[in-house]
């Protein structure tokens, strides 16, 4: 059975946030036990746990996507 798992806003771009905003994200965020930092940092690490999907990304440009698609 194959199967399509899809990311968006995988690479944001915070350098257009003022100071204020940034810190707000970041306290919005909260804790990062697995030092993931942000949606892209998870994207990566599903990439390494999950070796059967065959992954795409384009984050030259905000905001990103990601794409897995299941092999047998």
């Amino acid at each position: 059975m194959g199967g399509a798992v899809v990311f968006d806003d995988i690479a944001p771009d915070l350098s257009t946030l003022s100071r204020v905003e940034l810190e707000g994200v970041k306290k919005e965020l909260g804790e990062d036990p697995y030092g993931w930092r942000d949606l892209l940092g998870v994207w990566r690490a599903i990439q390494q746990q999950f070796r059967n999907f065959r992954y795409f990304e384009h984050v030259q440009n905000p905001p990103g996507v990601g794409l897995a698609i299941r092999l047998k």
